[in-house]
């Protein structure tokens, strides 16, 4: 096991504009302890380019290059997948479907887990199909090819070869009671106080924190271990999962 683990929070913004959030937390295998790394950051992606991971670690002041065994997790808010139903009805022209009894249930627009979500918490992801959230989805499913190609990422749950080097999906909305409003208590206490409600910025600590909790291992001050995607659960493993706390610690 690598020594320290980098989790790198990723509020995604759109292609144009500054407004990508980013913030990193450094965890240290054997001293069982963590801190906010650099400085939580919001940039633009570079004219004619994407981001790459050293330009981001640059822009955020974290000092220490990655080399071929640094564990990294990076947790996304932005859909990294899209509908299995909706990349069906693109293909096959013999294909349709009759209006849901809700637009949640519309299978070309919201993908399983964004059902799930919205079951279990009563709050509805944005579309990446009917909804400008379409426009940070390509933004965020196109890094990740690339960081996939250069950093040999994988993406959880749907591909599993490279353990020490993954990307999740994350909805930092489920920890705060609106878009501008502050995060619930037992997170609020643990982001930089420098941070501002409805911000990039601020959006991208609460994924940083939660990738951080994707870690079995880590204890966070008693926050519990992500909800993962269930054994038996095939159409997530393919279609893509909205990791998440339990719906219970924040009743």
């Amino acid at each position: 096991m690598a020594d320290e683990l980098l989790v790198i929070g990723w509020d995604v913004g759109g292609w144009m504009g500054n407004n990508h959030g980013f913030s990193l937390i450094k965890y240290r295998y054997q001293q069982e302890s963590w801190c906010w790394s650099g400085n939580s950051v919001e940039l633009g992606i570079p004219r004619d380019s994407l981001f790459a991971l050293d330009y981001i670690l640059e822009k955020a002041s974290y000092k220490k290059p990655l080399s071929e065994h640094s564990q990294v997790i990076i947790a996304v808010d932005a859909p990294l997948t899209f509908p299995a139903e909706f990349k069906k009805f693109l293909n096959d022209n013999q294909y349709f479907l009759s209006r849901p009894s809700k637009e949640i249930y519309n299978p070309l627009a919201y993908r399983k887990t964004d059902r799930y979500i919205y079951e279990k918490f009563k709050k509805k992801p944005l579309s990446a199909v009917f909804d400008r959230l379409g426009t940070n989805a390509t933004v965020a499913i196109a890094h990740l090819r690339k960081w996939r190609q250069e950093y040999g990422f994988s993406l959880l749950p749907v591909q599993k070869n490279r353990p020490n080097r993954i990307i999740i999906e994350v909805y930092p909305a489920l920890l705060k009671n609106s878009k501008a409003a502050p995060a619930f208590k037992p997170i609020k206490s643990l982001l930089p106080e420098d941070l501002s409600p409805n911000t990039n910025a601020y959006d991208s600590a609460l994924c940083a924190i939660m990738g951080l909790a994707y870690k079995k291992e880590v204890n966070i001050k008693g926050l519990p271990e992500l909800v993962k995607v269930p054994q038996d659960d095939e159409q997530a493993k393919k279609e893509g999962w909205i990791y998440h706390f339990p719906p219970r610690y924040f009743a």
